[in-house]
């Protein structure tokens, strides 16, 4: 039969497993294994009152202290999880604006080194071009005065000969105006020339085609130099549209390059911010960790101990 000591130690053996009560425990064996008057017992029960209620009392500021730490450092653990996060995407947006600008800046680069081998290859191009005009302006210029002594040469000739009617002015000259003789059969002259063909009728008139074929360069050294300075103009205007492209997109480069060199300060800095804002949040979170051996319910609740109490 259990008796009325029994259940009591079995009861306060029971309270103090439930509330991990040291003094339930220690209660529960004196009586036990107390033998003496009951008045003694409600003494050491009396005793053990107050000593629980001291047991809550520390329990519960352990309590508002471990609630109080945990519930600051959980808010400190979220704001800085979402300042890294921020962080991290600012990081991850600058590093992103800053491989774009470096594109753009080499982009920029090749741009101009293109536009550069272009003017290059054009001023080549233009000096090739102006040295073979100049050389068929020359070659005009050498057959038109070749054609004119022939023609001056065939005219005396053919004024002696009276071919041609000599100026009443010519009459006093005895001489070639360039003291060219010519012998009486030249050549090469067609053999059936009988001296009767007026030189500059008819398609086959000599002094004709020395004419027309001398027009003919004079036309030619007139459409070269036309010629060459239309292309001189377009190469000067075609230098000066690059030339402006080239500036324009040497201050694009400038601009894109100071912007680069100010973003790349500022994710320094920022990734310093977001190196120590994550040390931070590690320190928290382990703290956090720490606190759960002290503050932690164990095998029973906080609840389950104050009602045991």
């Amino acid at each position: 039969i259990e008796t009325p000591k029994t259940k009591a130690v079995n009861l306060l053996k029971k309270a103090a497993s439930a509330a991990h009560s040291k003094g339930l425990a220690k209660l529960a064996h004196e009586i036990s294994t107390y033998d003496g008057p009951f008045d003694k017992i409600k003494g050491m029960m009396q005793k053990m009152i107050f000593q629980l209620m001291g047991e809550q009392k520390d329990e519960d500021e352990h309590k508002l202290w471990c609630d109080m730490e945990t519930e600051k450092s959980t808010e400190s653990k979220d704001d800085k999880a979402d300042k890294v996060a921020l962080y991290t995407r600012k990081v991850a947006e600058m590093d992103a604006t800053i491989k774009v600008l470096t594109k753009q800046i080499v982009e920029n680069n090749a741009k101009v080194a293109a536009i550069m081998e272009y003017k290059d290859q054009e001023t080549m191009l233009r000096d090739e071009n102006h040295a073979e005009i100049l050389a068929t302006i020359k070659d005009s210029t050498d057959a038109q005065a070749a054609i004119s002594d022939a023609i001056s040469v065939l005219k005396d000739f053919y004024m002696e000969s009276g071919m041609i009617a000599k100026e009443p002015w010519e009459f006093v000259q005895t001489r070639s105006r360039r003291d060219v003789e010519l012998p009486d059969s030249p050549a090469t002259w067609d053999s059936s020339y009988t001296g009767t063909t007026d030189p500059k009728s008819g398609a086959d008139g000599v002094l004709t085609l020395l004419d027309e074929t001398m027009q003919k360069f004079s036309q030619q050294e007139a459409d070269c130099k036309v010629s060459d300075d239309t292309d001189q103009k377009e190469y000067e205007q075609d230098m000066a549209n690059q030339k402006v492209e080239i500036d324009e997109t040497t201050t694009d480069t400038q601009m894109k390059t100071s912007k680069k060199d100010a973003v790349e300060e500022k994710m320094h800095g920022m990734a310093g911010v977001l190196k120590s804002t994550s040390s931070e949040l590690d320190a928290v979170e382990q703290y956090l960790k720490d606190l759960e051996p002290a503050c932690g319910t164990g095998d029973s609740s906080y609840a389950d101990r104050k009602q045991a109490r």
